[in-house]
């Protein structure tokens, strides 16, 4: 699964109620919709380690503390490590990290590490990755979480793919290992965009799209993004988050892909819980020991 979830940012009307995290108990709703679905790996994006430190933050003056953190809700007391979780979170992009959580019952964790992947003169931006092997079934592989720069401009769709160059640039050292590779996150593109087609998807990429592959698929062409100003409308075109595959073994299976409405989750208050909306593909690795 794939979740940006919104980092949380300065503005006036952060600043005016600095403990809602932009609405009241927006963070427990992002919690309780990663923890709806439960998924074996997920991979997380705009989770930052330090918020609210603005010098107008109220709770300088007031006496209480004068941050928050993402990673207080996700792995406080009812979060997911208390729920079967276990993290890697690496190295940030500025305060923004790209962690990725895994279910200590359903795979071995083997080894980590951070790639650099910032455009020339642009933003920071990293790719988190982690390689596993399934307690049943004993398939080893590698997921990589990424968060793209996002924008419309030539400027951000040029910055945009020589994030992607790079990424791929190491992809085809580690594909040398033959190990299966899960490339997930928000990739602030389509599709469509020449970032995924000219890097990612083409024959020298060689990732697959879980959407496509998936034999039952849920809200499959549903926007990803939607307007946080408001966090009730999704945009009409923008599906930006996307799960891709390459090298998968004879005889896998992706029998589902969802891209999940959870508005529900937040109940009477109307709203999403993020400004965007968690992709989910279910792969089904052969049993090889």
């Amino acid at each position: 699964m794939s979740y940006n979830i919104r980092n949380i940012e300065g503005g006036d009307k952060l600043l005016s109620d600095p403990l809602t995290f932009e609405y009241t108990n927006r963070n427990v709703y992002v919690l309780n919709a990663i923890k709806d679905q439960m998924p074996d790996i997920l991979g997380l994006q705009e989770v930052n380690i330090e918020e609210h430190a603005h010098a107008n933050n109220p709770l300088r003056t007031g006496g209480g503390p004068t941050s928050m953190s993402w990673f207080d809700t996700l792995e406080g007391s009812n979060g997911l490590l208390a729920n079967g979780y276990s993290v890697f979170r690496g190295d940030s992009a500025g305060s923004a990290y790209n962690p990725i959580y895994y279910k200590a019952s359903k795979v071995t964790f083997i080894s980590s590490g951070t790639l650099n992947i910032t455009a020339t003169g642009g933003k920071a931006r990293i790719a988190n990755w982690a390689s596993f092997q399934t307690i049943n079934g004993g398939q080893t592989f590698i997921v990589v979480n990424v968060h793209f720069k996002a924008g419309h401009t030539d400027d951000d769709k040029a910055e945009r793919a020589e994030n992607a160059t790079k990424l791929m640039a190491w992809i085809e050292q580690v594909k040398l290992l033959g190990h299966p590779i899960i490339l997930l996150g928000d990739f602030n593109a389509n599709i469509n965009d020449a970032a995924i087609t000219s890097n990612i998807t083409n024959a020298s990429g060689g990732f697959s799209d879980t959407k496509v592959d998936a034999t039952v698929k849920v809200n499959a062409s549903s926007s990803t993004g939607l307007n946080p100003d408001a966090y009730t409308t999704l945009y009409g075109s923008f599906k930006v988050d996307h799960i891709f595959t390459t090298l998968l073994p004879e005889y896998t299976r992706i029998p589902y892909y969802e891209t999940v409405d959870n508005k529900y989750i937040t109940g009477s208050v109307g709203k999403y819980p993020s400004d965007h909306l968690p992709v989910i593909a279910y792969i089904e690795f052969p049993i090889i020991h």
